[in-house]
């Protein structure tokens, strides 16, 4: 099969997001994907085309900071000017989850948080004012508490600045 055209699709794309709001009663917000594992697909990822996605849809924003950090590798681009590119005054929520290293390829895993995954969450939210924020992880029930525990006191210490 031939590969996509990245302009049409990314047309397309646009043309049936704003087909499904003016459908529904309810916002519409589309969250950034992890790269699909196929040739000829990493314009999916793509900071610009993200962002023209999101602007012409007239949409709002999920960030996932896992996809964001496999992403990254996979354009093979500091993860810091990967976020920076994106449309984070778009931003409504913020999903954060453990990415791992699988068969030598970075994916979303879902494990627990590591100390890169709370700075960039911290680099977020320095930028944005998410209505949600949402840990991906379902596991061991201390490894949950603790980043709950965590997760809570870096969101109260941002209200508290407010």
């Amino acid at each position: 099969m031939p590969l996509p055209n990245p302009e049409r699709a990314t047309q397309r794309f646009i043309r049936q997001v704003r087909r499904l709001a003016c459908s529904t009663q309810v916002p519409v917000i589309l969250e950034n994907i992890e790269p699909l594992p196929f040739d000829g697909y990493d314009f999916e990822v793509e900071p610009e085309r993200i962002t023209r996605v999101l602007e012409g849809a007239e949409c709002g924003f999920l960030l996932d900071i896992g996809h964001a950090r496999v992403s990254a590798a996979v354009l093979e681009v500091d993860v810091y000017d990967y976020l920076s590119g994106l449309p984070l005054n778009r931003v409504v929520q913020v999903h954060i989850s453990g990415p791992r290293m699988r068969d030598g390829r970075l994916v979303d895993a879902h494990e627990p948080l590591q100390e890169t995954d709370y700075a960039l969450l911290d680099f977020v939210l320095e930028r944005t004012q998410p209505q949600v924020v949402t840990l991906e992880y379902i596991r061991e029930r201390e490894a949950l508490r603790e980043q709950l525990f965590r997760l809570r006191g870096i969101l109260d210490a941002r209200n508290a600045s407010f």
